[in-house]
C-alpha cells in the first residue's frame, strides 16, 4: 500500500476515507480490483504494442495535449525530437476523454466489445 495508516485524508496520495472507515470519497484516485485488472492488462498490451513498433523502426513524433498539460512538458527528448507545430504535418493529439470514459473504453476493450 502506498500510504498505510490513513485515518481521514492522505497528504501523499489522492485518497480520502469516509467516516465508515472503509469507503473512499468520489474524488479519491482509486479503482476496484476488476477495473485495476483491466487497466493493468491494457497497459501491458500497449507496452508490447509500442515496443514492437519501436523495434520495427517507428520512432514517429506523436505528442498529446490534454487541457493545459502536454506530453512535451515531461519529455526528456524534447530537445532532440524535432517537434515543432509550425512545421506542416506536426500537430498534437487532443485527448479530451475524462477518466470515467477512459475506464469504460478500457473495460469494453478488455471484454472484446
Amino acid at each position: 500500500m502506498l500510504h498505510e495508516g490513513i485515518a481521514d485524508k492522505s497528504d501523499v496520495i489522492p485518497v480520502k476515507i469516509l467516516k465508515d472507515g472503509v469507503s473512499f470519497d468520489r474524488y479519491s484516485g482509486v479503482i476496484g480490483n476488476e477495473d485495476y485488472k483491466c487497466v493493468s492488462e491494457h497497459v501491458n498490451k500497449k507496452i508490447r504494442e509500442f515496443g514492437k513498433r519501436i523495434l520495427q523502426g517507428d520512432i514517429s513524433v506523436n505528442p498529446y495535449e490534454a487541457g493545459n498539460r502536454s506530453s512535451c512538458t515531461y519529455c526528456d527528448y524534447r530537445s532532440v525530437c524535432g517537434y515543432d507545430e509550425k512545421i506542416p504535418g506536426y500537430s498534437m493529439r487532443k485527448l479530451n476523454m475524462n477518466k470515467d470514459a477512459a475506464l469504460e473504453a478500457i473495460r469494453n476493450e478488455s471484454n472484446g466489445n
